[in-house]
């Protein structure tokens, strides 16, 4: 297990987390791509939801606009634990997390909206389904 602690910009602490196989990530000129690497080429960090990049011990991940990015620093087990006991709980209810490279035009829901928007979709899913077997059940007379 790997323990991270997460810096702003100014080097305030934002958060900790831990992983049991860090996701490594470093710019590959040629092919103008992220790639996976190992530890010690790393510039960065891929987090596990595979949406989230954070740099790698103050490295700058080429290629990419680094404002913003919060800096992963490796720590011990105990400055983990130090961290995650210091930090107040979080609603994550009312989070909103920012939008990086100027995506603003991307739809960003709470919590709650994307459950929502699931339940949603779900009972939409069965209402096609429904529809789905009715229409077999009149082109294949019932035999189903």
């Amino acid at each position: 297990m790997k323990f991270f602690k997460l810096c702003n910009s100014v080097g305030g602490i934002a958060g900790a987390f831990a992983e049991d196989a860090p996701n490594y990530i470093k710019w590959q000129e040629k092919n103008r791509l992220l790639v996976r690497c190992k530890e010690r080429e790393a510039e960065g960090l891929l987090a596990d939801d595979g949406n989230t990049i954070y740099r790698y011990n103050g490295h700058t991940i080429g290629g990419i606009e680094n404002e913003g990015l919060l800096n992963a620093v490796s720590i011990t087990v105990s400055e983990y634990e130090e961290i995650i006991a210091d930090l107040d709980p979080v609603d994550l209810e009312d989070v909103v997390p920012e939008i990086p490279n100027d995506l603003s035009e991307v739809e960003v829901m709470t919590r709650a909206q994307l459950t929502a928007k699931v339940n949603e979709l779900q009972d939409q899913n069965d209402m096609l389904t429904e529809c789905l077997l009715e229409m077999s059940e009149l082109v294949y007379g019932g035999d189903l």
